[in-house]
């Protein structure tokens, strides 16, 4: 019963949800149920993503938008692929998301992460409605490929990219670049995959360029199903 934004990668066939949109003052009600728009999109073989799951909506957005936020229950629903914890700046909205997202991997929901700038206007500025027919924003903060996700697709192909985040075989980076396998003495493993045996080893490489500067540390994070919290490796 509240608005919350998504988004479909790989469709073809518009869906409708104008409940957000603010052009028509007295229509601020969702057409559609986030399962419902989810398997539209699977339908045409798009990738449906929960968009910046731990942002916090105003005041005045709840009552002029009806806005609402992502909760875990939303982000537990099987229609949805993918959450995009990571949306151009790492504030208070991107921990609540990573925290989400990391309890969905404790309960064994194996929900992907996925990083996007969410850049409104002409992605050298950002631009949003601050107070609905009356005042926009205008700032530097999500800023178009200020982070980014890395896929490991098997080929250059949209098909091979959106198979690829729906499998967990990417990364999030705002630059560096990063390999990690890990193995159970006779395979090696990598993003997304499924150790059936003991892991008894990991290797991770961390590569960047002076843009971006030095890696001055690399953590690592294990979680086991059923606990509150990851744990985090010295």
């Amino acid at each position: 019963g509240e608005n919350v934004h998504l988004l479909a990668l790989g469709i073809d066939e518009f869906i409708p949800g104008t409940g957000d949109g603010a052009e028509r003052a007295t229509v601020v009600r969702p057409e559609l149920t986030i399962p419902q728009v989810a398997r539209r999109i699977r339908a045409q073989g798009g990738v449906a993503i929960a968009a910046h799951p731990g942002e916090r909506p105003t005041w005045f957005e709840r009552i002029s938008l009806h806005r609402g936020r992502w909760h875990d229950t939303d982000l537990a629903r099987p229609e949805l692929d993918a959450a995009q914890i990571w949306s151009g700046t790492p504030n208070a909205g991107f921990h609540r998301a990573y925290a989400a997202w990391i309890r969905q991997l404790l309960r064994g929901r194996h929900i992907a992460a996925v990083a996007g700038s969410d850049s409104h206007g002409s992605f050298g500025r950002f631009r949003q409605v601050r107070i609905p027919w009356i005042q926009l924003v205008d700032n530097r903060n999500h800023l178009f490929a200020s982070v980014r996700t890395v896929v490991q697709a098997h080929e250059r192909t949209h098909r091979a990219v959106l198979d690829a985040i729906t499998s967990g075989r990417s990364y999030l980076t705002d630059g560096p670049e990063i390999t990690f396998t890990v193995t159970d003495g006779q395979c090696d493993y990598g993003l997304g995959e499924v150790v059936n045996g003991s892991p008894i080893g990991a290797t991770v490489i961390a590569r960047s360029i002076p843009e971006f500067g030095s890696i001055r540390e690399i953590r690592l994070a294990i979680g086991f199903y059923g606990a509150r919290e990851e744990e985090w490796l010295p």
